[in-house]
């Protein structure tokens, strides 16, 4: 029955997957109860889901241990949280030695959690590398800390590769840091392209900025686009910077709407600067509320004495 449900999960039939978990899981499955309860924890049932989650859990099912540490660290309760994630990790389950970790370090016992982190490291878990990384990091052991990041930046985890570029820019300056924001951004990090094309734009090498610049604005990324904006006022392409600070702009971006505001009043539309410093200070940025005030038209006053 739980491979007939895996088979309809696996089709998007979730409605008759769960029937067949439900039959299974009456009759005592417990690998049915761990599945059962994460479909009803997918759709929000978290009371219902950890009730299947206990039943496994009091069986010995390691991944419902974990199951019911995670929802239980959710809602605040730390020390049973705990609990589970220690039985669960002394089942060999290695996403529970990475919680376990996580709520050790939290409340200040950062010895245990590198212990469970080294062993689900080991285990070849690149989220436990990429924490150990940040421990070591945290305490000046930055070379030990570089060869773990490594490991989950070459994994492809993006948070390891913006750390990792802060080690090796710090080992090795700018032409190691180049390197790994390279590496992100052709994973689609928009962050490290920005970074990539602020880089490469300090040096001038304008043209791939630019790309860099772009690639991350068709991205959606608003810091992007006024960045790239900022790029396009500098050669006079007036037309293209007012479009991609307007897209940032319509997107939310306060820096965009101020630098929108201030190119409208180079090109002499004050009505379309104050519609922009407008909407900047309406979104709470002080610049706008600044500026606003020198496009107001200012009152007519009387000069000397008056008949």
């Amino acid at each position: 029955m739980v491979s007939l449900a895996l088979l309809l999960e696996q089709q998007g039939k979730t409605a008759e997957a769960e029937g067949w978990y439900r039959r299974a899981a009456a009759g005592g499955g417990i690998v049915a109860m761990v599945n059962l309860g994460r479909l009803l924890e997918q759709r929000g049932e978290d009371a219902k889901a950890e009730r299947w989650w206990r039943t496994a859990a009091g069986a010995g099912q390691a991944m419902a241990m974990y199951n019911l540490a995670v929802l239980l660290e959710r809602r605040g309760e730390v020390d049973e949280a705990e609990q589970w994630c220690r039985l669960a990790v002394r089942a060999g389950h290695t996403a529970a030695m990475v919680l376990l970790g996580l709520l050790l370090s939290e409340r200040g016992d950062n010895a245990e959690a590198e212990r469970w982190y080294r062993a689900a490291a080991e285990a070849g878990d690149m989220i436990a590398s990429y924490n150990l990384a940040l421990l070591l990091g945290e305490r000046g052991e930055e070379a030990e800390a570089e060869q773990w990041c490594r490991l989950a930046a070459e994994a492809g985890d993006a948070a390891a590769q913006d750390y990792l570029q802060i080690l090796v820019t710090r080992r090795e300056g700018a032409v190691g840091s180049e390197k790994w924001y390279r590496t992100a951004s052709e994973a689609g990090d928009t962050t490290a392209m920005i970074n990539l094309a602020i880089l490469l734009e300090g040096r001038g090498e304008l043209a791939e900025a630019e790309r860099w610049y772009r690639t991350a604005s068709l991205s959606g990324d608003t810091a992007a686009m006024v960045n790239l904006g900022l790029m396009l006022e500098r050669r006079d392409d007036v037309i293209d910077a007012l479009r991609w600070y307007r897209t940032a702009s319509e997107a939310g971006d306060t820096d965009a709407m101020v630098n929108l505001a201030l190119l409208h009043k180079r090109q002499g539309e004050a009505s379309e600067a104050q519609r922009w410093y407008r909407t900047a200070r309406d979104a709470g940025d002080t610049r706008a509320m600044i500026d606003l005030v020198y496009l107001r038209p200012r009152r007519g006053r009387p000069t000397g004495a008056q008949r």
